[in-house]
């Protein structure tokens, strides 16, 4: 039995995207390893604070820039608002996948942060693949990983010093 030529553009697509976000995170890793680090430690010290975190300021971020949409003048700060929350997002998913990877019991995963992040990369991907639970899995990760990187602002902040 062959699949179909949807099920297979849907697969091919989720495989673009997860070596598309693995390269730029890994990427991010090397660039950017203290400020990842710093958002990781968030997470791993309070994911439901990242959580109610990530949620309401993706919900205030919305708001906000439908009302300055509707004020025609404020398109480019509604622009400028969403590509920071995508900045942010895109850091809380790295530091997301490392601490996933780094929790594993496999000792030789966890010292080495680039293999750390792919293998939480990989968890990350397939509970993301899983019908019916993976959006919605997704959803609270992608805003917990926002909370975190919110909450560090975009992981300047150590938590582990500033309270």
């Amino acid at each position: 039995m062959t699949p179909s030529p949807g099920a297979t553009t849907r697969c091919g697509g989720k495989l673009s995207a997860a070596f598309t976000f693995g390269a730029l995170g890994l990427l991010g890793l090397a660039l950017f390893p203290q400020q990842v680090r710093n958002v990781s430690d968030a997470l791993q010290q309070a994911p439901l604070r990242a959580l109610i975190a990530g949620s309401a300021f993706g919900l205030l971020v919305g708001l906000s820039s439908v009302l300055l949409v509707l004020v025609v003048i404020g398109i480019p700060v509604a622009a400028l608002l969403v590509l920071v929350t995508l900045a942010a997002l895109a850091l809380g998913g790295v530091a997301l996948c490392l601490s996933l990877g780094e929790a594993l019991p496999v000792p030789e995963i966890a010292r080495r942060r680039g293999v750390a992040f792919l293998a939480g990369l990989a968890i990350v991907a397939f509970v993301g693949s899983l019908p019916w639970v993976g959006p919605a899995a997704l959803a609270v990760l992608g805003a917990a990983a926002l909370g975190a990187s919110a909450r560090t602002l975009l992981g300047a902040k150590d938590p582990l010093r500033d309270p």
